[in-house]
């Protein structure tokens, strides 16, 4: 019987509402996959009050990419995001969710 977390995962990256993606890792290499990808603004606080950022959170197979790290690049059309952070995995251990943002920090 097939595992359907991987079924439903496999089902929502072909799925309308996500994105051909090239993920290139700053060790080198490039990676052609697929990624949902969620736009959000966030919020940054500092000492003189808040600013509001842009910033993206893409959900891309453990399976088709390595390890992402800070500053590995993803391609979306003609749009470079920039990961921001660690990404975080989710439950089962089958999808990275990527913060990114379209200028690096």
């Amino acid at each position: 019987m097939s595992d359907p977390f991987a079924t439903a995962l496999s089902v929502l990256l072909s799925a309308a509402g996500s994105v051909a993606v090239t993920y290139l890792p700053m060790a080198g290499g490039s990676y052609t996959t697929r990624a949902i990808r969620t736009h959000r603004g966030e919020e940054s606080h500092h000492s003189f009050g808040a600013t509001m950022r842009d910033g993206d959170s893409l959900t891309i197979a453990v399976s088709a990419i390595p390890q992402p790290v800070t500053g590995d690049t993803i391609v979306i059309g003609a749009e470079n995001l920039y990961v921001l952070a660690a990404p975080l995995l989710d439950d089962e251990g089958m999808s990275w969710i990527i913060q990114a943002a379209s200028d690096p920090v």
